[in-house]
């Protein structure tokens, strides 16, 4: 990790104009912060600027009287993205992931939000990728970048609406067993999807390109067999990435180079793998080789304003800057136990990604007083 990727180990107050920016967005009920409107309403290079600008516009001044509303507005968002980059419709799929995140949220009262925050981060993704943006390109691959359907801007928006998804499966999941007693765990076609994760990590390592890979390459059997065991044990990331590929593809040998790249970032932004992944040798990885895999994994981390932790604070994003090769994120808490347990989560991810030197994140700690 280089001294660009190091967290600011040190909590700060707010200063009075993100007081003020903030209250407002609690007055009108907005879990999406007025700083990434800002940002995105700027967008200048991505392929779905435009869908983001009139997001901003739908957003940016209208009151909510409860969740399901901001849910529905959400909703319009991501299927109209999907629409954007996708040859079939993925309406119905939205629909039952909003739908099962509104369940969660009844079934368990410590459940955080599975639903804008995948959103969040798409959004903020997004920016990042619009200001890096040959860059990103050229890390993912050049050659898929010139398809709508296999670009960078539909692999991004595949691995961040899709990467919580199994939590809200399994909240649903464990309800139904408490009734009806233990099921099966297992998706179908599970192993076969696992083997070829394997396999794309073990291709991308060497340093081939994305473009080339295919659902015949070799794996990495001890990768396989790790990411097998955490599947088990129901990691949201592994399954996660799983169940993205059933929705995307017909069968596991339909998988292309842009879907298995989308799946990996899911699968590895699970907190629960990164000590098992590092002993193997997957992490950390390089953000040249796994752009998809490395932004998901630190903004998941980043991401906490919002997201009605269990704990008793209230958690909001006081600033993001976008200068030269570095992002920041600063990130106000009401709890100073928080704040400092979100800089150790913030500490713990950097420590997954290796940078060139070609671009820093960074995430600094506020408190709201």
């Amino acid at each position: 990790m280089t001294s660009e990727m190091t967290s600011v180990a040190r909590i700060l107050g707010t200063t009075r104009s993100q007081q003020r920016r903030i209250e407002k967005e609690r007055e009108l009920g907005h879990h999406i912060p007025d700083v990434l409107m800002d940002k995105a309403s700027d967008l200048d290079s991505v392929r779905h600027k435009d869908e983001l600008r009139r997001f901003c516009l739908d957003y940016r001044d209208r009151s909510f009287s409860n969740l399901e509303e901001e849910y529905e507005c959400v909703k319009k968002s991501i299927s109209n993205l999907a629409g954007r980059f996708f040859p079939v419709t993925l309406n119905s799929v939205i629909e039952r992931g909003m739908r099962a995140c509104l369940a969660a949220g009844h079934i368990d009262r410590h459940y955080r939000d599975h639903f804008i925050h995948p959103f969040q981060i798409f959004l903020s993704g997004s920016i990042i990728i619009d200001r890096f943006y040959e860059k990103f390109q050229r890390w993912y691959d050049s050659d898929l970048c010139s398809s709508v359907e296999t670009c960078l801007e539909s692999a991004w928006l595949l691995a961040t609406i899709f990467h919580d998804r199994a939590k809200e499966v399994n909240a649903i999941r464990e309800l139904l067993e408490l009734e009806t007693g233990p099921s099966g765990n297992k998706i179908p076609n599970e192993d076969r999807y696992i083997q070829l994760l394997s396999s794309f990590h073990k291709h991308r390592s060497a340093g081939n390109p994305l473009n080339i890979w295919n659902t015949g390459m070799e794996e990495d059997h001890n990768l396989t067999a790790l990411l097998a065991e955490h599947s088990e044990r129901w990691s949201h990331g592994v399954k996660g990435g799983i169940l993205m590929l059933r929705h995307i593809c017909e069968s596991p040998e339909n998988v292309s180079p842009r879907d298995i790249a989308s799946a990996s970032a899911i699968a590895v932004h699970d907190s629960r793998l990164w000590s098992d992944l590092t002993r193997h040798g997957t992490l950390p990885m390089r953000m040249d080789l796994f752009p998809l895999s490395c932004l998901l994994l630190y903004l998941d981390a980043v991401q906490e304003w919002g997201r009605h932790p269990s704990v008793d604070t209230e958690v909001r994003l006081a600033n993001f800057t976008v200068i030269e090769q570095s992002v920041t994120f600063e990130v106000a808490f009401d709890s100073n136990r928080a704040a400092r347990n979100k800089l150790e989560e913030c500490e713990r991810a950097e420590q997954c990604v290796l940078s060139n030197l070609e671009l820093g994140l960074s995430v600094k700690v506020r408190l709201n007083r």
